[in-house]
């Protein structure tokens, strides 16, 4: 499997785009991360593998503009570093839910703190 089948198998990551198939490993990173669910997450780093998308990740996220969402920009840093549990994100979709999650994860994370 290729991140160009992926993509083809599930349109909707890249629903501006006319042709999926010239879409670059980049592209494809960026539009799994930014409307992908869990699933399709792990499925891009299978095929791509987790070092190469954290690179592609981290060289986007460096740059002045980028279209992440903050939620996505603070976690998948922690994530990719292994500094962040994975959270049972499936069923969730889109960055509202993603920014949801993350802060009961770092609610709880401070009440730790506390105690």
């Amino acid at each position: 499997m290729t991140v160009q089948s992926l993509i083809k198998s599930k349109p909707y990551l890249c629903w501006y785009v006319k042709d999926k198939a010239k879409l670059s490993d980049s592209a494809v990173v960026e539009a799994v991360l930014n409307y992908g669910d869990w699933g399709d997450i792990n499925k891009m780093l299978k095929i791509l593998g987790t070092k190469r998308v954290t690179g592609i990740f981290h060289k986007q996220i460096s740059r002045n503009r980028c279209n992440y969402n903050q939620a996505m920009k603070d976690y998948f840093p922690l994530y990719f570093s292994g500094k962040m549990p994975k959270l049972d994100l499936t069923k969730f979709r889109g960055w509202v839910d993603w920014e949801k999650k993350l802060s009961e994860y770092n609610l709880k994370k401070i009440m730790l703190k506390k105690d």
